[in-house]
């Protein structure tokens, strides 16, 4: 018959088949445990089971790969995020690239003509400042006086406006900053719209005109860009 098996428990003798103790319940033959597979994970080498995709303890992705390599993964996904997508959903094609080109080609065209307008414009006050007759005309008209420091002024701003208007223009077409190629086309419209020149000859007048309405096109253009600009 065998030796009677003692319960680790509680110490009462049981039979030697016996697989828990006739008192207390306890198992008599701790049942040999199987190993289970698992996966370490590569950034806090916490153990999880072999099919968990992500880590217990620090929630990475647990890939299989090394960690530099899950690292390089989580970086690209994301610097490619961008209002809770990614660049597979932007659309592909020549015209999507294009557009900020041509806007910016656009504000630059707008820049040199609105320092050309500046220097006309200081140019003919200058002039009227030299006249014979100038005098006389300050007399019957003393607004007139003010005139040309008003001016001064008036264009000082304006070449303040071409310049941010030129860096925008350059930020379109390099795709460096979104808010930048913004407002170099908004003060580009400023600048455009309160050109003297233009009010007092006509083909001035055209080509103002031309390029101004191209600044709102080129504003269109870029808030249609606006995540080009992720893409440099």
């Amino acid at each position: 018959m065998g030796l009677p098996m003692e319960c680790p428990k509680c110490g009462v003798d049981n039979w030697p088949e016996a697989e828990r103790c006739r008192i207390c319940g306890a198992e008599l033959r701790p049942r040999s445990r199987k190993s289970t597979p698992s996966k370490v994970c590569p950034f806090c080498n916490a153990v999880n089971d072999l099919d968990a995709a992500f880590c217990a303890r620090c929630n990475k992705h647990l890939g299989g790969t090394s960690k530099q390599a899950l690292a390089e993964d989580e970086a690209k996904a994301k610097k490619e995020r961008y209002n809770d997508r990614t660049y597979a959903d932007y659309p592909s094609s020549a015209k999507a690239t294009a557009r900020l080109g041509l806007a910016g080609t656009i504000m630059i065209m707008a820049g040199f003509l609105t320092f050309l307008d500046v220097a006309f414009s200081l140019g003919i006050g200058f002039s009227i400042t030299q006249m014979d007759v100038y005098d006389e005309l300050v007399q019957q008209n003393p607004q007139y006086k003010s005139f040309i420091p008003n001016l001064v002024v008036c264009e000082s701003l304006r070449i303040v406006f071409a310049l941010i208007l030129f860096v925008g223009g350059f930020a379109a077409i390099r795709r460096l900053n979104f808010g930048l190629a913004i407002m170099g086309c908004v003060f580009g419209i400023l600048a455009l719209g309160s050109s003297i020149l233009a009010l007092v000859w006509f083909p001035w007048l055209l080509m103002t005109g031309v390029l101004f309405l191209g600044l709102f096109i080129a504003l269109g253009m870029i808030l249609l860009s606006r995540r080009e600009f992720m893409l440099a």
